[in-house]
């Protein structure tokens, strides 16, 4: 029979994961708790937290949430990072820690209810961030309109060039 604090951590982590649409399993051993006290103030700017995890609760939960088993990667000390938004942003910000901290290793992660390996999490730190796309999608759709604005101006404009050539010569005469 489960104890109270396990089916209160039990409905803590189910909480966390209907509230977060993504998140991504490391491991943590060996790091320091001012290294875990950074890695935590680097999340909250991708509007993600990290918590260390009891692998057990945790794999109830995901089975409970109907959400991809990744019981083959829920081995040793796990912490898991929950993202609200933007992946790639948080995964951009784990990786680059992960990185300058060797104690962190990335398992693997349910992005959008797929489990990415830790190959397929540092590929997707490599992509441009959400702002990053909307504003190359935004170039792209406004440049034929300044293409098209260019095109529209220019027999008036060579029109205002004529007519002021020709006021030029008149003040001339």
């Amino acid at each position: 029979m489960p104890s109270a604090k396990n089916i209160e951590l039990l409905k803590e982590i189910e909480a966390k994961l209907q509230e977060n649409r993504h998140f991504i399993i490391a491991e943590y051993k060996g790091l320091t708790v001012e290294q875990m006290t950074k890695l935590r103030r680097m999340l909250r700017e991708a509007d993600s937290e990290v918590k260390v995890i009891k692998n057990t609760l945790f794999e109830i939960a995901l089975k409970n949430l109907n959400l991809p088993s990744i019981d083959d990667y829920l081995v040793g000390p796990n912490a898991v990072f929950y993202i609200k938004e933007d992946p790639v942003l948080a995964a951009k910000k784990i990786v680059d820690f992960a990185k300058e901290n060797e104690a962190l290793k990335l398992k693997c992660g349910v992005i959008e209810g797929h489990i990415f390996d830790a190959k397929k999490i540092e590929a997707l730190s490599k992509l441009p961030s959400r702002e990053e796309l909307i504003a190359k999608l935004l170039y792209t759709l406004k440049a034929p309109l300044y293409g098209l604005a260019a095109v529209a101006i220019g027999p008036v404009r060579g029109l205002a060039i004529a007519l002021s050539e020709i006021a030029k010569q008149k003040e001339g005469q």
